[in-house]
Protein backbone atom coordinates (compact mmCIF):
# COMPACT_ATOMS: atom_id res chain seq x y z
CA UNK A 1 0.00 0.00 0.00
CA UNK A 2 1.03 3.45 -0.70
CA UNK A 3 2.28 6.21 1.98
CA UNK A 4 -0.30 8.88 1.81
CA UNK A 5 2.45 11.38 0.35
CA UNK A 6 2.91 8.53 -2.63
CA UNK A 7 -0.34 8.86 -3.00
CA UNK A 8 -1.06 12.35 -3.19
CA UNK A 9 2.33 13.23 -5.18
CA UNK A 10 0.67 10.46 -7.99
CA UNK A 11 -3.11 12.68 -7.60
CA UNK A 12 -1.72 15.88 -7.60
CA UNK A 13 -1.05 16.61 -11.49
CA UNK A 14 -4.63 14.56 -12.70
CA UNK A 15 -6.48 16.77 -9.94
CA UNK A 16 -4.47 19.91 -11.36
CA UNK A 17 -5.70 18.41 -14.68
CA UNK A 18 -9.39 18.37 -13.73
CA UNK A 19 -9.96 21.47 -11.94
CA UNK A 20 -8.48 23.75 -14.73
CA UNK A 21 -10.83 21.61 -17.06
CA UNK A 22 -13.30 22.66 -14.77
CA UNK A 23 -12.58 26.01 -14.25
CA UNK A 24 -11.67 26.59 -18.03
CA UNK A 25 -14.90 25.10 -19.66
CA UNK A 26 -17.94 26.20 -17.31
CA UNK A 27 -21.04 24.43 -17.72
CA UNK A 28 -24.56 26.01 -18.84
CA UNK A 29 -25.68 25.32 -15.25
CA UNK A 30 -23.24 28.05 -14.35
CA UNK A 31 -24.88 30.28 -15.67
CA UNK A 32 -27.62 30.53 -13.22
CA UNK A 33 -24.46 31.02 -10.53
CA UNK A 34 -23.17 33.80 -12.68
CA UNK A 35 -26.84 35.76 -13.57
CA UNK A 36 -27.56 35.37 -9.57
CA UNK A 37 -23.98 37.17 -8.54
CA UNK A 38 -24.53 39.97 -11.34
CA UNK A 39 -27.59 40.41 -9.25
CA UNK A 40 -26.37 40.45 -6.17
CA UNK A 41 -23.61 43.27 -7.33
CA UNK A 42 -26.08 44.99 -8.75
CA UNK A 43 -27.83 44.99 -5.44
CA UNK A 44 -24.70 46.07 -3.84
CA UNK A 45 -24.28 48.60 -6.20
CA UNK A 46 -27.35 50.85 -5.32
CA UNK A 47 -27.18 50.58 -1.33
CA UNK A 48 -22.99 51.23 -1.13
CA UNK A 49 -23.38 54.76 -1.10
CA UNK A 50 -25.60 54.84 1.90
CA UNK A 51 -24.23 52.22 3.75
CA UNK A 52 -20.61 53.86 3.53
CA UNK A 53 -22.04 57.40 4.72
CA UNK A 54 -23.97 55.93 7.70
CA UNK A 55 -20.32 53.88 8.48
CA UNK A 56 -18.51 57.13 8.02
CA UNK A 57 -20.55 58.68 10.41
CA UNK A 58 -20.60 56.00 12.49
CA UNK A 59 -16.99 56.03 13.06
CA UNK A 60 -16.98 60.39 12.99
CA UNK A 61 -19.35 60.11 16.35
CA UNK A 62 -16.64 56.85 17.99
CA UNK A 63 -13.71 58.91 17.16
CA UNK A 64 -15.29 62.11 18.89
CA UNK A 65 -16.80 60.21 22.10
CA UNK A 66 -12.98 59.22 21.85
CA UNK A 67 -13.50 55.06 22.11
CA UNK A 68 -11.75 54.67 18.39
CA UNK A 69 -8.93 56.41 18.14
CA UNK A 70 -6.90 57.72 14.77
CA UNK A 71 -5.50 54.18 13.93
CA UNK A 72 -9.16 52.20 14.24
CA UNK A 73 -10.70 55.15 12.22
CA UNK A 74 -7.78 55.11 9.49
CA UNK A 75 -8.41 51.24 9.25
CA UNK A 76 -11.99 51.32 9.04
CA UNK A 77 -12.06 54.00 6.27
CA UNK A 78 -9.20 51.95 4.52
CA UNK A 79 -12.07 48.46 4.42
CA UNK A 80 -14.59 51.26 3.49
CA UNK A 81 -12.28 52.66 0.07
CA UNK A 82 -11.47 48.74 -0.87
CA UNK A 83 -14.50 47.18 0.02
CA UNK A 84 -16.72 49.45 -2.03
CA UNK A 85 -14.34 50.25 -4.71
CA UNK A 86 -14.17 46.42 -5.58
CA UNK A 87 -16.57 46.45 -8.48
CA UNK A 88 -14.37 48.81 -10.05
CA UNK A 89 -10.71 47.27 -9.43
CA UNK A 90 -12.21 44.42 -10.77
CA UNK A 91 -13.23 46.20 -14.45
CA UNK A 92 -9.97 47.36 -14.73
CA UNK A 93 -8.20 43.53 -14.23
CA UNK A 94 -10.89 42.28 -16.73
CA UNK A 95 -11.00 45.00 -19.02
Amino acid sequence: MKSASALGRTLTIPVCFAMAFLIGFPSPAAAGVVDSLNNLVDIFNDVRRPIAIIAIIGVGILWQLNIFDLRTAGRVAMGIVIAFSAVELLDLIIA
